[in-house]
């Protein structure tokens, strides 16, 4: 189980393959961990922050949970740098499981698109309380957006977890999105003695 002192701390995600691993706080507003670590220190670098409309809770989580982090082509390896690595399909294929720990659960999650995202296009993928209709659309969207083979599609009765990033161009994100998975092996008391 993981810890952190600050207060606004809501879930600790982790990227198995990548450095993300670590704190995800939630502000009052998008831009208020924009520019502060995990601490709530001013830090132009930022942190993994949830939107501050997503319910990151277990007791009512959004359908889709959405997290951001920073992206910088100085070298510097931190924040959601290391999404690029999706972009290659035999890594992505690999490296599918990612998990988003809340009250000390941990849920899974399964990578289902990578893609980018216009921001002057489309802002659907960080809405997180969306209608039925306005979700199917997002997961529409979504999987029309994946660039990597092999991926198992998102349906409009799936729970998930969208990552966004800052790419090169100015207004264009990467957008990862993955599918909670649920474990469906339920042991009884006799299997557990056998």
């Amino acid at each position: 189980m993981h810890e952190s002192t600050n207060p606004d701390t809501v879930a600790w995600l982790t990227i198995p393959g990548t450095n993300i691993d670590g704190p995800v706080q939630q502000g009052p507003d998008n831009d208020y961990y924009l520019r502060r670590d995990s601490d709530g220190n001013e830090d132009y670098r930022g942190c993994y922050f949830a939107d501050s409309d997503a319910i990151v809770s277990l007791a009512n989580l959004s359908r889709n949970v959405v997290i951001y982090g920073h992206t910088f082509t100085d070298g510097w390896e931190g924040g959601f740098e290391q999404l690029d690595k999706y972009l290659d399909t035999s890594w992505a294929q690999n490296h599918k499981a990612l998990q988003l720990e809340i009250n000390g659960t941990v849920l899974e999650y399964e990578v289902c698109s990578v893609g980018f995202c216009d921001v002057e296009e489309t802002s659907l993928p960080i809405y997180c309380n969306l209608e039925d209709e306005a979700f199917r659309y997002l997961i529409e969207d979504a999987n029309a957006r994946n660039q990597v083979d092999g991926l198992e599609q998102l349906s409009a009765g799936d729970q998930i977890l969208t990552l966004a990033t800052c790419t090169e161009k100015e207004t264009e994100r990467l957008v990862i999105v993955a599918k909670q998975i649920y474990d469906t092996m339920i042991a009884t008391e006799e299997d557990a003695h056998s």
